[in-house]
């Protein structure tokens, strides 16, 4: 299967030089004849394979590829340093998918690279042909890896490595990939989506690296900051970082009620539109809250589940979870308040004595005997086995 290396430039021959009219056979031979006698008469190898580079040209214009292979391989055979002749004869190649000999070609082609655009171009060709024809994407991982070494700002050669490091299984590399095309990119949207994909490379073995990486990715304040707000949480709760658990979930409630509110502003933000509703922000804060429940912060937790619970005042979940702070809280009237509100909503059976069972206790807590008594009968009247 292809690698889908990133494009480069194909500068073997100008747009001037590829006519949009089929040239005229008649001039071609004759042109090519008069090269040939140009050729036999010259005697510096530059000349000679100029001159061959020339006829190779021609011959490909005219669609005889098979020709013009031969004179350009001459070409590069009399003068090694000429670049022109090897870029068109790999070109052509590559069209015919004739991959015999195109390793040998590229790796003069490296040898051969006049300046850092051409040695990177040329070294990203060299890693597809490793990948894709001789299977062995150990070998173009390394020779990208030489590739970046020298070039640490070349965007198409981590993007190569990245592939050929996903290739071989190289989560290392993959990560450096991934964080140096971060750096390197000056589309802060884009940027942002890198380092949501770098935090999941990082979050098997560095954790905080992987949440600085989203926290670097919401200060950016983009498209993609509802996005990594969700992988904050998930990165997160894998690491048991409970404050964090807390906090990814409230700042997508905020964000929620804010594309609520505003549709471009949550656009803007990233907030899909089939989460742009009370039920996802109070979701959130439920979730917010079982954090905060987790990490002993009892009255965060009663706050996110005050602000739920606001929005969706019928909510079971809710209404539960906020009894159960309460009596984590040792809240003993705020429980039984509670405890009758869900028995006035219509609780009954085992349920029902068990809210019964919470306000006998604050009433016995309170030293009201007789309110204690009367919520005892009534709990065992809903379940005779409480």
């Amino acid at each position: 299967m292809p690698t889908d290396f990133p494009a480069m430039a194909d500068t073997s021959q100008p747009d001037d030089a590829r006519p949009s009219a089929p040239p005229d056979p008649a001039i071609v031979a004759a042109t090519i004849e008069r090269l040939r006698s140009e050729f036999e008469a010259q005697d510096a190898p530059p000349a000679r394979a100029t001159a061959l580079h020339e006829i190779g040209i021609l011959e490909e214009s005219t669609g005889d590829e098979a020709s013009a292979a031969r004179d350009l391989l001459s070409a590069v055979n009399v003068d090694s340093a000429f670049r022109e002749p090897l870029e068109s004869l790999i070109t052509i190649i590559e069209r015919r998918k004739s991959y015999k000999n195109l390793g040998k070609l590229l790796d003069r082609l490296i040898k051969v690279a006049d300046g850092p655009a051409e040695r990177e171009r040329a070294l990203i060709e060299h890693a597809a042909f490793l990948l894709d024809h001789q299977d062995d994407a150990e070998g173009a991982k390394t020779v990208l890896e030489e590739l970046v070494e020298e070039q640490p700002d070349s965007v198409d050669g981590w993007i190569a490595l990245e592939l050929a490091a996903g290739a071989v299984g190289d989560r290392d590399a993959r990560t450096r990939a991934v964080e140096a095309r971060a750096r390197l990119t000056e589309n802060g949207d884009w940027r942002a989506l890198l380092l949501i994909d770098l935090a999941s490379l990082r979050a098997e073995s560095d954790l905080d690296g992987a949440v600085a990486a989203l926290q670097s990715a919401i200060d950016l304040k983009g498209p993609a900051t509802y996005l990594a707000l969700c992988a904050l949480e998930t990165v997160a709760r894998s690491g048991e970082q409970h404050e964090v658990m807390a906090k990814a979930p409230e700042a997508q409630a905020a964000l929620v009620l804010s594309a609520v509110d505003d549709e471009k502003a949550g656009a803007a933000l990233g907030v899909p539109q089939h989460r742009r509703g009370n039920a996802h922000a109070a979701d959130a804060w439920l979730r917010a809250a079982e954090a905060h429940r987790a990490r002993g912060d009892l009255a965060a937790a009663i706050e996110m589940l005050e602000r739920a619970l606001a929005k969706l005042p019928d909510e079971v979940a809710l209404r539960h979870a906020r009894l159960r702070c309460a009596e984590a809280a040792g809240d003993t009237p705020t429980s039984a308040r509670l405890a009758k509100e869900e028995i006035e909503r219509g609780a009954k059976g085992p349920v029902a004595a068990a809210l019964q069972m919470r306000v006998a206790e604050a009433a016995a807590a309170e030293g009201n005997g007789a309110d204690a008594l009367e919520a005892l009968d009534l709990a065992l009247a809903e379940d005779a086995g409480c």
